[in-house]
């Protein structure tokens, strides 16, 4: 005998205020093209909207869409979307030196504590996990994740990334891989950091307008 089982969705309850401000927009318009993303894609919106608006470069006309996204990249794209407030003074990295076409991205990743390396090393090069991507996003964001609701995902709970992937999905910057799960140890792939990326602009730009309302209306 089959048995269904409904999934409640989990309410929101984390009240977020953003203290990233964009450094560009999701509303731009698009007058872009890369030749592996067609409109057939699902992230083909925020690919070309972040790509017109050099957050996402191409040498060569491409954008490689599933290909995993590194640290270096992840940093490199956060810092052209936001505006990284400083918290600290940068201590540096060894891996790191100022011949590194992306210095000044990662030193500024680091002085808004998006970034802490390990073992004094930077790891640049390293591919990205979804449970990574979830801290430093939310740390780039500026959010509070003292207080955070309970998200549906069960291979999350009691991991250092809970809250974070909590907020992401209160936020829906996500929805997970499944209903129930976010697959933290995954890597994340070019394109699905885009539409993270895009998503989040949205979300801070959404909270300039209402603040800007509540000012002038």
């Amino acid at each position: 005998m089959a048995i269904f089982v409904t999934i409640e969705p989990v309410k929101a309850v984390y009240n977020y205020s953003f203290t990233a401000t964009p450094k560009v927009s999701s509303t731009t318009q698009v007058n872009t093209s890369l030749a592996d993303v067609d409109s057939k894609n699902t992230h083909v919106t925020a690919i070309l909207t972040l790509a017109s608006q050099g957050v996402i470069d191409s040498s060569d006309g491409t954008f490689k869409p599933t290909q995993a996204l590194t640290r270096e990249q992840a940093v490199v794209w956060l810092n052209r979307t936001f505006k990284l407030e400083k918290i600290r003074s940068y201590s540096g990295f060894k891996d790191v030196d100022k011949s590194n076409k992306y210095y000044e991205d990662i030193v500024s990743a680091y002085e808004a504590g998006v970034i802490d390396g390990s073992q004094g090393n930077f790891s640049g090069g390293n591919n990205i996990s979804r449970g990574q991507m979830a801290k430093i996003l939310i740390e780039a964001l500026g959010l509070d994740v003292t207080k955070v609701g309970k998200s549906p995902f069960h291979d999350t709970t009691d991991q250092w990334f809970e809250k974070y992937a909590t907020v992401l999905y209160e936020l829906e910057i996500t929805t997970g891989t499944t209903p129930t799960t976010f697959s933290p140890y995954e890597n994340v792939t070019r394109q699905q950091f885009a539409s993270f990326l895009y998503r989040a602009l949205q979300k801070t730009e959404a909270q300039q307008v209402t603040g800007e309302e509540i000012l002038h209306g």
